[in-house]
């Protein structure tokens, strides 16, 4: 008899919903492109497949102004304009806010962030 009521304890319990971790804080262990992240102090990590990351977070880029003279060879040219900068924003020992996807099984990076100290 107690089986039978530990089976159907048992069966009531799968459909319980699984507990999914709200926004939780995670530290970049390995840089783009094979971007990977612990949680949990370190017990998770979460690989690049299973990572959302935003445009900003992924590449940064911006604009340079640039003026004078240019020298390549015996050629000497003036040049005025900008040079557009690309530069990886995640590195190995930064902290980054996750946010679990519906799913429980992938995350978003929303941004870095760092203790208030």
């Amino acid at each position: 008899m107690m089986s039978e009521i530990v089976a159907l304890a048992l069966e009531f319990k799968k459909r319980d919903p699984k507990k999914i971790l709200g926004p939780v804080v995670g530290k970049v262990v390995k840089p783009m492109p094979d971007l990977q992240v612990t949680i949990l102090s370190g017990q998770v990590v979460i690989s690049a497949e299973s990572l959302y990351i935003t445009e900003k977070l992924y590449k940064d880029s911006y604009d340079m102004p640039v003026t004078g003279d240019l020298t390549i060879d015996d050629l000497v040219k003036s040049i005025e304009g900008n040079i557009r900068l690309e530069v990886e924003v995640l590195k190995v020992g930064e902290l980054v806010m996750l946010v679990p996807a519906g799913n429980g099984q992938e995350y978003f990076i929303i941004d870095r962030v760092r203790k208030a100290k």
